[in-house]
């Protein structure tokens, strides 16, 4: 009985690790190597950047510079506009904004989060085309769209929640 019980935690021990060995997780001494190789590197003239987001149909990348502190609704934010190669096609692409962070592309639309706000930005000009204010929020951070064109963003506040922008109208969704 005691050879079997042994036998026993021996597989179960096997069980729990394999999955980590097969995936690669566990290498030479439980180590696993990882490289960085710089492909590129942009002019140093972002102000304060905050986050990035890749058009694939447009084939761009747009950067959110904060431009002063996270929290300040002083109008100095904007986004900037590079090629995939990291040229800075416009560097002042979308203004008037306070300090952007998260950002996230539906339908020809970039949707940018702004302190309290939700901004909503024409990809093909840069223009700011709507602003929905989150009642409540404090520190938008991230943004989210699913499949169906629900906008979410995060506030990562003391607040703590969720917003959903639903047909032009932002409504907390979680908190």
């Amino acid at each position: 009985m005691r050879g079997t019980a042994q036998l026993l935690i021996v597989f179960v021990i096997c069980m729990m690790i394999s999955p980590y060995i097969y995936a690669g997780q566990i290498g030479y001494l439980g180590q696993r190597s990882y490289s960085l190789e710089k492909v590129w590197e942009s002019d140093r003239v972002f102000k304060v950047p905050e986050s990035v987001c890749y058009d694939p149909k447009g084939k761009s990348l747009y950067v959110s510079n904060i431009d002063g502190r996270p929290d300040a609704k002083d109008g100095r934010g904007f986004i900037s506009k590079l090629s995939p190669n990291g040229r800075i096609l416009k560097l002042k692409w979308a203004t008037g904004l306070n300090a952007p962070k998260g950002m996230a592309i539906f339908r020809e639309r970039l949707y940018v989060s702004d302190i309290d706000r939700l901004v909503c930005v024409d990809l093909a000009t840069g223009e700011i085309l709507k602003t929905f204010p989150a009642e409540g929020a404090r520190f938008l951070n991230d943004v989210a769209v699913d499949e169906r064109g629900y906008v979410y963003v995060s506030d990562s506040s003391r607040n703590s929640a969720i917003y959903r922008l639903k047909e032009d109208r932002i409504e907390v969704w979680l908190k």
